[in-house]
């Protein structure tokens, strides 16, 4: 049963296996989702272009909109250094993730590494970072 992880990798895999390995058309069937993302908040705008009358008409009595007098702020709200270790965290563990579709595109046109070399590198660093997420979670749940 393929998993959803694989996806990708196949679809590549396969483009190429259709157009005697050439990457062009390989990376940019992958943009296909990005496109999708972008779309589609474009197509729910001009569908809903006021998406406030959906919204309960009742006044919210739970969050009032207006502060009390003589409680306003001096300063604007920070967010927690939980927030800010999280960010660190992922900005850290995506360094590199965007790049590599690039260097393997040059590293097959230039003949550097082969295709199979390639896609057995790719193997590996993806067994690597799920490794490293698993244990990274495990010691963010253990450490907090």
């Amino acid at each position: 049963m393929i998993k959803k992880e694989q996806c990708g990798p196949l679809t590549v895999a396969a483009v190429l296996a259709l157009t005697d390995n050439d990457y062009g058309p390989a990376l940019g069937i992958l943009a296909l989702p990005g496109v999708a993302a972008l779309a589609l908040p474009v197509w729910l705008r001009f569908r809903v272009p006021d998406p406030a009358r959906y919204e309960p008409r009742h006044p919210d009595t739970t969050h009032p909109k207006t502060q009390p007098s003589g409680t306003q702020r001096s300063h604007p709200a920070t967010l927690p250094p939980a927030f800010w270790m999280y960010c660190a965290f992922t900005a850290t563990t995506m360094i590199g993730f965007a790049t590599f579709g690039v260097l393997s595109f040059h590293m097959v046109t230039r003949g550097a590494w082969g295709t199979a070399r390639l896609n057995r590198h790719a193997h590996a660093r993806h067994r690597r970072c799920h490794s490293r997420r698993i244990l990274l979670g495990h010691l963010r749940d253990r450490c907090g």
